[in-house]
């Protein structure tokens, strides 16, 4: 398999906050924590340290500290205490007590959330790309996800190259399924099925061929953006307008893909 152009795990794993040692690490009220495990423990049927951890996504060491203190507490108790992360417990019925006031204040019940620092610290991460991004980075990542057929890695996944228009298609689908024709498969017996196999999007600008793109996209793969809500240098205030104007596009396409790709891209 050649390189990829993405992250590896490790990667991403290196840029986020470091692994947590102390619960203070977490940057949220401990009394909260122990609500949530509370709450978790309730809601499991044989509650062990190991299925709590699980839940609340936090290391074993922490959320056995987190289940000692509803224990001090006397809202649990320990049924069977084995090996290390293995100590299974019960709810008591002064820990049933307080459950009943926590649901009426936070009905949460999930993962311990992430501090607000943490939270800003991995925005600012997403908002710097790994490498600067070009028209060769988004040929190369568009290869790669083909040849290496990761979307049926993912097949619940929609890919879209966004920001980066779209008559690059043409070119660069003639240009792969001549020089892979081993990996190209039997059922993409036109550039469309390939779009709808591997569920990619494409943001045309209103300016482009679009009658011959959705020979390579299909109808359904393309759709567009007007930078509206920041300032841009590529923004099209005008876009809805340009797009209904134009007398080579069908009006029902113009529908697509203004409305009804976005959604679907989108999941909404």
């Amino acid at each position: 398999m050649p390189h990829l152009n993405i992250l590896t795990r490790a990667e991403i794993e290196s840029l986020g906050p470091p692994a947590l040692d102390e619960l203070e690490d977490t940057g949220v009220a401990q009394q909260f924590l122990c609500d949530l495990t509370l709450k978790h423990v309730a809601a499991l049927p044989d509650p062990s340290t190991a299925s709590v951890a699980d839940r609340l996504k936090l290391p074993k060491a922490l959320t056995e500290e987190l289940l000692y203190h509803l224990y001090r507490e006397k809202l649990i108790e320990m049924r069977l205490q084995s090996a290390v992360g293995a100590t299974r417990y019960a709810m008591l019925d002064h820990g049933w007590e307080r459950l009943s006031r926590l649901q009426s204040q936070n009905g949460y019940v999930g993962p311990a959330p992430v501090s607000l620092a943490d939270y800003a610290h991995m925005m600012r991460l997403q908002a710097v790309p790994f490498r600067p991004a070009s028209m060769e980075s988004v040929r190369h990542a568009f290869r790669d996800l083909v040849l290496n057929q990761i979307p049926d890695m993912f097949p619940k996944l929609r890919f879209g190259f966004i920001e980066a228009s779209a008559s690059w298609i043409p070119y660069l689908i003639h240009k792969l399924r001549r020089d892979n024709t081993k990996r190209w498969k039997a059922s993409w017996q036109s550039p469309a099925d390939l779009f709808e196999d591997c569920r990619f999007f494409v943001a045309c600008e209103a300016d482009e061929d679009i009658p011959y793109l959705i020979k390579y996209t299909g109808e359904g793969h393309l759709l567009t953006g007007s930078d509206y809500g920041h300032n841009d240098p590529a923004e099209q205030a005008h876009l809805v307008t340009q797009m209904k104007a134009r007398e080579d596009v069908a009006p029902s396409l113009v529908e697509k893909i203004l409305c009804d790709n976005p959604k679907q891209f989108y999941g909404i």
